[in-house]
């Protein structure tokens, strides 16, 4: 399945592993050495303070099955936006503790975490901000 396929509340403190072929040489930060064969990156989503939703990379590898290389470091490998991987196959994947230590997910205001976790908002969102949702007011039996 291609990111983009996926809706705001599938990813979102998730944890997924993405098929991000040239886009590897994009990550690293000087972390570790990223390799040409690391294809795979092992991410989970967040909103930055800016409210845009980036991937965070936890860790890389060569396939959709190992992909641990950088996870012993307590750094993110680097990060990439939704425009970057949203063509980009996918797979959900079931979190072990060392994935659940590195990302830390910490916890923002209490009504806006309620509101990103709200599946009913997932089509009304603006894909890069998820804050963002699309309204429309009735006036004289209109949708404007």
């Amino acid at each position: 399945m291609l990111v983009g396929d996926f809706t705001f509340s599938d990813y979102y403190k998730q944890f997924l592993t993405i098929e991000v072929d040239d886009l590897s040489k994009l990550v690293g930060n000087g972390v570790i050495q990223v390799n040409e064969d690391d294809a795979y990156a092992v991410c989970t989503a967040v909103v930055d303070d800016d409210g845009e939703l980036k991937f965070k990379v936890l860790c890389i590898g060569p396939s959709w099955i190992k992909c641990t290389r950088g996870l012993r470091n307590k750094k993110f490998i680097g990060e990439y936006t939704l425009d970057e991987v949203f063509d980009c196959e996918a797979r959900l994947l079931e979190p072990d503790l060392a994935l659940m230590k590195k990302a830390d997910f910490k916890m923002g205001d209490e009504e806006v975490e309620v509101i990103r976790c709200d599946k009913r908002l997932d089509s009304l969102r603006m894909m890069n901000y998820p804050d963002v949702v699309v309204t429309s007011v009735i006036h004289d039996f209109i949708i404007v």
